[in-house]
């Protein structure tokens, strides 16, 4: 079975735009007015046989059909995980784009640098007001009794937990905008 887009240099998933573009290509180099070759008149038919069947929705989805049972399953395979591994990184490096773009505005944009003090009062103010709380409760420990830990089991866990948070929302927001 003739391989129709590898005739017309083309991938699987190529538009009929391609298509078209790739038969005037290839049909302009081998019509037999032009090229005087013994197999031009082979080639030339096998292109218009080939953009014939690819041009129409039907056609090709049948030829597609035949192509891939006859075709290896690990090959399939293959070409389904190579495809799906470059979609995957064009969605990535598109989101990046996007994400630099909007990192970009926000630096040129008049909020930056009010965004910046409130970042770092913010993140100050919540890490000074855990370490006050763990403070306090180590206190209470060491004035009272040891026992009293079990009771202020909740603030201490609740301190350490908003001191992390805020670390890490400080770091993350620290490298977005520099």
């Amino acid at each position: 079975m003739v391989n129709f887009y590898s005739l017309l240099e083309l991938t699987e998933t190529a538009t009929e735009e391609e298509i078209r573009k790739a038969y005037r290509r290839l049909a302009k180099r081998y019509h037999p007015d032009v090229n005087k070759s013994p197999d031009a008149q082979a080639v030339f038919v096998l292109i218009n046989k080939a953009y014939e069947v690819l041009m129409d929705r039907s056609k090709r989805f049948v030829y597609d059909q035949k192509r891939q049972q006859t075709e290896d399953p690990y090959v399939q395979y293959a070409r389904w995980a190579n495809e799906q591994k470059a979609r995957l990184e064009a969605e990535t490096l598109r989101k990046h784009r996007a994400y630099l773009k909007k990192k970009e505005e926000l630096r040129k944009s008049k909020m930056y640098y009010p965004y910046m003090v409130t970042l770092y009062m913010v993140s100050m103010l919540l890490m000074g007001l855990s370490v006050l709380i763990l403070g306090a409760c180590a206190f209470a420990i060491m004035r009272y009794h040891v026992f009293m830990f079990f009771f202020l089991l909740p603030f201490i866990c609740g301190a350490a937990y908003v001191f992390k948070i805020t670390l890490d929302s400080y770091r993350k927001h620290k490298a977005y905008l520099s």
